[in-house]
Order: structure tokens, then sequence, then C-alpha cells
């Protein structure tokens, strides 16, 4: 159960990163700079891209419907069956801790003000830049809402990572 939720975990993990590194680019593009303190007024200015934000960092932390639940779910839920409970606290905690400072960017970044003389970059060459990283976000909504099926998947992947020998018979059938 324990491998299930890693090799689940990896999957959403590499897909919120992934979105939330975009999202820092876009902000970067939008006001023109990556420094949190220069940034601010992005859900004002520019939604899109504070929405997109707003859904990876709730999923990375860990709130549900998102992957993010499921795949710590799965942990959890592996950790108690092994009576694992200092895992089962440390899992819990940098949950608290994750929403904790993606907040804090949500605070500075989107909610606080536009920094003076910034001006935010709007039209078609924002709306260019939100494609992937709304693309990721659909993904960790759409994994969310599915988890139960995608577990199916994640449940053969940890099966043949356990038993290395399906894999290799597969490939060279011996």
């Amino acid at each position: 159960m324990g491998l299930v939720g890693a090799v689940f975990y990896i999957i959403h993990h590499i897909l919120v990163k992934s979105g939330l590194f975009l999202c820092a680019g876009v902000a970067s593009e939008v006001l023109g700079s990556t420094h949190l303190k220069r940034l601010g007024g992005l859900a004002k200015t520019n939604a899109g891209i504070g929405w997109i934000f707003f859904i990876l960092a709730l999923s990375l932390a860990g709130v549900p419907p998102f992957s993010g639940f499921f795949s710590k779910f799965v942990l959890i839920q592996a950790g108690m069956e092994e009576q694992r409970w200092g895992i089962v606290i440390v899992s819990l905690v940098v949950s608290f801790l994750t929403l904790f400072s993606m907040m804090k960017i949500w605070r500075y970044a989107f909610w606080g003000t536009t920094p003076e003389g910034a001006k935010p970059l709007t039209g078609s060459a924002y709306w260019k830049l939100l494609p992937p990283p709304a693309i990721l976000a659909l993904c960790t909504i759409v994994i969310g809402l599915n988890a139960e099926f995608f577990l199916q998947y994640v449940d053969v992947a940890a099966e043949q990572l356990m038993h290395p020998e399906i894999y290799i018979q597969a490939v060279l059938g011996q």
C-alpha cells in the first residue's frame, strides 16, 4: 500500500510542482520579477494565473478534491496500517506547513497590491502563457476526481516494481 501511495504521490508531485514553476514563470513575465516582495496584485490584474496557482497550491498541500489529497491519503493510510505514527504525524504537519507557505505566496504575489510602476502584461501575450500551467491544474483536478480509476493503474505499476520479473518477462519473453 505504501508503494502505491508513493507512486501516486510522485505522479501528483511532478504535475503540481511543474505547474507551480510555470506559474512562477508567468508571474515573472507579467510583472518582471520573481522576487516575492516585488510581486503583487496578480489576482486582480491577471486572474487566470491566480486561479491556476490557487488550484495547484491547494493540491500541493493535500486539500480535497485534488490529486494531492488522495496521494497523501493513501500514504497516511499505509502508515497507519503499519503503525508508523511518526511518519503519519510528520506527513500531516508537512501538509499544514505546505498550505501555510502556499498561502503566504498567495498573499504576497496574488492578493497584495501591484507594485508601483509595474505594467502588468495583458492581452494575447498574457493569454498565450496560460495553457501549460492550466493543463497541469486540470490534470490535478481530473486525477483527484477520478482517484479510484487512476489508483488501479498505479497499483499495477507498484506490483511490477515489487516483482521486476513481470517486466522482464514482458520485454524479453523469458
